[in-house]
């Protein structure tokens, strides 16, 4: 009978140091294991299925040698057991917390295998899946979770999975207007926040804000000058918006004090108000009638050209508080032009005499009736009127209108009586 051929079986590519052989058994003859290359403990030489132990990383050569009569040359056939290492460990890195979309994956690097990351949850891009560090975009706010797996070949893989919170960056902090007030308390009016919280606090001083993280706080015990507030917004680990805000506390003005009312012949008088310790002070004329020369001096002044009454104010004000105000009356005109004459020759109020202006320059002197005709003009008046008309008439007992003019500038005017008896 002829013997027939050997056959060592496929060669095998494996991920541990073990194995079995995997011959057919021989029709005829007898097997044996031998061991040509690489390492290798055979546990039992004449089994085509033996079980191979402590095999080395890469190529580990065996030969199954077949004999069937001693008068018969020996046959063999060689196998290849190829044993490869497991991949490395996967680390995919720290759990993180991101600002905003994009974050730098930090996994492993594998000493054995090849890496590449893979997104389970969220959305994101990632840009070099192969690369342990590499860069993703686009993640979702919230958990977004990858997992980096380590492979070689026919070797189980291993994998490790990362979680990146994305935090939304924060909305952009405005603490309000700077205001002022006449007041210890006042409303914040912060922005409301869409991303992240806001929080007020106080850099300086000892103003209370009765709700710190209420955009619309109340704020107390304010003192006078400035007070600084600041609104801050946060949201994790994305950096904080801050605004600031001073609200300025104001101090009620000086108590104002136009001064005692004033007349005067003349048509300019100066008004004296009382000079603020705190505040600014300006005068304001009541009438339409005068000219204010110099109103924001506390010594200020007034100019008209008719005589009359006039009312002016002293206004004290400062910021926000409450103005003070004074009001002073200024009388432009005589205040000695008779208001009747009885020119009946006793000696008593005979004559139109108006002490004031003499020796004050030239007077003179219009006289009207009810109807509006002139009875008496005269350019130079002496103050001796007497209730006789220009032309020399008596006059009748009556309502008079005066005219009367101080050096062709100053004109004042009213009404008297004349009446004999």
């Amino acid at each position: 009978t002829s013997q027939t051929a050997p056959n060592a079986g496929t060669d095998q590519t494996i991920c541990n140091n073990t194995t079995n052989m995997n011959a057919p058994v021989p029709t005829n003859g007898t097997g044996t294991w031998t061991l040509v290359s690489g390492t290798g403990n055979i546990v039992s030489v004449n089994s085509p299925t033996s079980l191979i132990t402590n095999l080395s990383l890469g190529a580990n050569t065996f030969v199954w040698n077949t004999s069937y009569q001693s008068s018969c040359p020996g046959m063999s056939d060689t196998v290849v057991i190829t044993v490869i290492s497991g991949p490395t460990i996967a680390n995919a890195g720290v759990d993180m917390s991101v600002c905003g979309p994009t974050a730098t994956l930090s996994g492993s690097n594998p000493s054995t295998g090849t890496g590449t990351w893979t997104q389970t949850t969220g959305t994101g891009t990632i840009v070099t899946p192969n690369n342990a560090t590499c860069v993703v975009n686009g993640l979702s706010t919230g958990a977004n979770v990858f997992v980096w797996t380590i492979s070689n070949g026919i070797c189980p893989s291993t994998s490790d999975t990362v979680i990146i919170t994305s935090v939304a960056p924060v909305t952009v902090a405005n603490a309000g207007v700077d205001f002022h007030v006449c007041a210890t308390t006042a409303t914040l009016s912060a922005n409301t926040p869409s991303s992240g919280a806001g929080t007020w606090t106080v850099p300086v001083g000892t103003s209370v804000v009765t709700s710190i993280n209420n955009p619309a706080s109340g704020v107390t015990a304010l003192v006078t000058g400035n007070n600084v507030f600041i609104w801050t917004i946060s949201n994790g680990v994305c950096p904080d918006s801050k605004d600031t805000i001073i609200i300025t506390v104001d101090v009620p003005p000086s108590s104002a004090n136009a001064g005692a009312d004033v007349s005067s012949a003349e048509n300019q008088v100066t008004l004296t108000g009382n000079n603020p310790a705190i505040g600014t002070g300006t005068w304001y004329n009541l009438g339409s009638v005068g000219n204010l020369l110099n109103p924001t001096n506390n010594i200020c002044t007034f100019q008209v050209n008719d005589g009359g009454s006039y009312f002016l104010v002293w206004m004290i004000s400062n910021g926000t508080c409450p103005a003070s105000s004074d009001t002073v009356r200024v009388t432009i005109g005589l205040s000695d032009v008779p208001e009747i004459i009885t020119p009946n020759g006793d000696g008593n109020n005979d004559v139109f005499e108006i002490p004031s202006l003499k020796n004050q320059g030239k007077v003179s002197l219009k006289i009207f009736n009810r109807w509006g005709a002139e009875v008496y003009n005269n350019p130079n008046y002496q103050h001796d009127f007497n209730g006789t008309s220009s032309d020399g008439k008596e006059l009748v007992e009556d309502n008079y209108l005066y005219m009367i003019q101080l050096n062709g500038e100053n004109k004042y005017q009213g009404y008297f009586v004349i009446k004999r008896k």
